[in-house]
């Protein structure tokens, strides 16, 4: 029987979270949930308005999509002048900023959710499992079950104490290990995604993954990494080869999906490589010698 396959659509995406949330809840937790929550409805009013539909708005994201990127950019535009005319009448300690982003993608649709994607940092718990799972299918070894777990003190992680933010989270980074790992594991075997939030680690990330499986002659093997990054930059730094790549499109004039970059760069693309063969595709992207 054939897999179904996930409903796809291009979308614009406005995204928008709290500047600095995790310092304002300690502050005055009540205060800045009644702020929160009454921004959260202004800014809703808003989106409805600019022909948007709101998709989730947990913690201190507000997630959007919209039929066009102007209708998201205007709205995001009518809705910093809103909220900033409201942070006058607050007390410096309790004004709230919002960060937003717009962005036009790829997503599976299911129901009333949309699915997109993730970054895989520049050395990151993802990257380094899609290696490991590689070499072992290189190497003739047989990996039979594994897990990655993360624990972090960002915004992030705190968003993602809401289990009900994880799924997508969880899609993307099983995916990105799964479509390396030549024959794919059956689900209880991989566990792959965010696992807890502690404060006092701040932006700090830590990784642990395990790999069990055999070798030559069914003897068994396991492999323990622990990997401790700052998350933030580790992000960034794909994230403007992004906009870099983008760029490059713009200026040959090319729309569209760019194949070889989001292979490199994110998680579960339209278009799934190898990372060795994504790196030389994006290259050739680079030198003008493909178009995508």
């Amino acid at each position: 029987m054939t897999e179904e396959r996930a409903k796809r659509k291009l979308t614009a995406i406005f995204s928008a979270d709290v500047a600095g949330y995790s310092r304002l809840m300690p502050d005055n937790e009540e205060a800045a949930v009644r702020t929160i929550n009454a921004y959260r409805e202004v800014m809703t009013g808003l989106i409805t308005d600019n022909r948007g539909r709101v998709v989730d708005a947990k913690g201190d994201n507000v997630l959007a999509e919209f039929p066009s990127v102007v209708d998201a950019v205007r709205c995001a535009v009518v809705v910093q002048k809103e909220l900033r005319a409201r942070n006058t009448d607050l007390p410096e300690n309790r004004k709230m900023e919002f960060r937003i982003g717009v962005n036009l993608g790829d997503v599976i649709e299911e129901g009333a959710h949309i699915y997109g994607d993730a970054v895989k940092s520049q050395i990151g718990a993802t990257i380094i499992h899609r290696t490991l799972m590689d070499l072992f299918r290189k190497r003739g070894a047989k990996c039979e079950r594994t897990y990655q777990l993360n624990i972090g003190g960002n915004t992030d992680f705190l968003n993602m104490l809401d289990r009900s933010r994880l799924h997508s989270k969880k899609i993307s980074k099983t995916e990105g290990v799964q479509s390396v790992s030549g024959s794919r594991l059956p689900d209880q075997d991989i566990h792959v995604g965010p696992s807890d939030y502690i404060s006092w680690q701040k932006d700090n990330k830590i990784c642990f993954i395990r790999m069990e499986g055999t070798y030559f002659g069914e003897t068994s093997m396991h492999l323990d990494l622990r990997l401790s990054v700052e998350d933030s930059p580790n992000s960034a730094g794909a994230v403007i080869d992004a906009v870099r790549y983008c760029k490059l499109a713009l200026g040959r004039g090319k729309g569209g999906v760019l194949n070889s970059a989001s292979a490199f760069l994110m998680k579960h693309p339209p278009r799934q490589m190898s990372d060795e063969q994504a790196f030389l595709e994006t290259q050739k992207f680079i030198t003008g010698a493909r178009e995508d």
